[in-house]
């Protein structure tokens, strides 16, 4: 994580390592800009270890933005939804707002 915070200067926030317990078994194959409801965020691409394809978005989050979502810092559990077949998992970890796309 240390090399996508040095790398990514322009983002107003620090991404952080999550402490889901599912994405300690993830490879990191590579990391980009992108927006998130028009605030600038970062999108993390790992790969799981069946080589399934699993997707973090990261933005600072604004509740006034993104409405509540719960606070794993407080062991709140991720909201989950299903759109288009994919699956979406959503919280707040650290002050930043995340979304696990599976």
């Amino acid at each position: 994580m240390e090399q996508i915070r040095q790398g990514m200067d322009r983002l107003n926030f620090v991404p952080v390592s999550t402490s889901v317990p599912a994405a300690g078994t993830l490879s990191l194959l590579g990391a980009r800009y992108c927006t998130l409801q028009g605030v600038i965020a970062t999108q993390l691409m790992f790969s799981d270890e069946k080589g399934g394809l699993v997707t973090f978005y990261q933005a600072a989050y604004d509740p006034e933005r993104f409405g509540p979502l719960p606070d794993i810092n407080q062991a709140q559990q991720p909201v989950s939804v299903v759109k288009s077949g994919v699956e979406i998992q959503m919280w707040v970890e650290q002050g930043v707002v995340i979304a696990q796309a599976r």
